[in-house]
């Protein structure tokens, strides 16, 4: 089983803006991109206006690129399943221009944080798409667009990360290893743990199908172990396990309430993303892709520019 090890360590290649950190970019209200404005990136026709900014998907989005420049963060968010094509080339459009053009690092897909960090280090080792992209949620990894924006991730140098608090069936499993690996070879005292993690954390199945008191056993262990890499050098294992906390305490929720509530875990995302600002990525910029049928409210002591793809007539 390969270990992400060291590969965990990000490298961000520019400065963000000093001045965008403090202070919130004025309300442009969303970019809607009408049927025609999306139709017209296959034909490359050009001049094309969307809220009176000018986007021609032909050649340039040079305009919004420039509208997103002082920002830290850009909030993509959008989706329309009849016409999913369209969307999917005006994310890649856009992706690629805030990258090329506006200098962001990081992308934040809505995947888990751990599956973020796998997908990552397997891109920067050369795997390809369908091979990074083992661990997370199959409508993900069977999607054409997901693993397109993989594979320009890996030409491309853009780093990839996961947004959520959660462990999907594979993702889980490919953690336990992990986390019984790192805790092996780690220098903090703590070899022997592996059967205890093994046995409550081991497997593809979730927490909610387990019984109440595996779930209860299963969170006790997380708290032990969040205590016991808190305050060390390993701040992505330490961030890695107060999620695996999280999750925990998520499931067993769940476990009692299983309505599904799109923003459920809201306020997980939106803690995973401030450290991601503040610890993981200090001097990045970057692109939070919103999951379908998700609405976070970002971060407010940051600029954000919302970029809000919709097919009108």
């Amino acid at each position: 089983m390969k270990s992400i090890g060291a590969i965990l360590r990000p490298v961000s290649r520019r400065q963000a803006s000093q001045a965008a950190c403090g202070r919130r970019l004025p309300a442009l209200g969303p970019i809607v991109l009408a049927a025609t404005v999306l139709a017209s990136m296959a034909t490359a026709e050009p001049g094309v206006t969307a809220n009176g900014i000018a986007l021609d998907f032909g050649e340039s989005l040079g305009p919004l690129a420039k509208l997103a420049n002082e920002a830290r963060v850009v909030h993509l968010k959008g989706d329309s399943p009849e016409h999913g094509e369209l969307l999917h080339q005006a994310r890649q459009e856009i992706i690629r221009t805030l990258q090329h053009q506006a200098d962001f690092d990081v992308l934040v897909l809505p995947i888990g944080i751990f599956e973020g960090a796998w997908v990552n280090a397997r891109l920067r080792e050369g795997a390809s798409a369908a091979e990074a992209a083992t661990p997370v949620y199959r409508v993900w990894r069977e999607s054409e667009e997901f693993l397109e924006i993989l594979s320009y991730a890996r030409e491309n140098q853009l780093e990839i990360a996961g947004g959520l608090c959660r462990y999907h069936a594979s993702g889980k499993e490919l953690y336990t290893h992990h986390l019984i690996d790192f805790f092996e070879r780690s220098d903090l005292g703590t070899r022997g743990l592996a059967d205890r993690i093994r046995a409550l954390w081991g497997g593809r199945s979730r927490l909610t199908a387990a019984t109440p008191s595996h779930r209860l056993s299963a969170l006790a262990l997380a708290d032990e172990l969040v205590a016991l890499v808190e305050g060390s050098d390993h701040r992505w294992e330490t961030h890695f396990l107060k999620n695996m906390k999280t999750f925990a305490q998520l499931e067993m929720i769940r476990a009692e309430d299983v309505s599904e509530d799109p923003d459920f875990g809201l306020e997980e995302k939106r803690q995973n993303l401030t450290w991601f600002l503040d610890e993981a990525y200090p001097d990045a910029k970057l692109i939070y892709w919103e999951g379908r049928g998700s609405s976070s409210e970002l971060p407010t002591d940051v600029a954000v520019f919302p970029i809000e793809l919709a097919v009108t007539d």
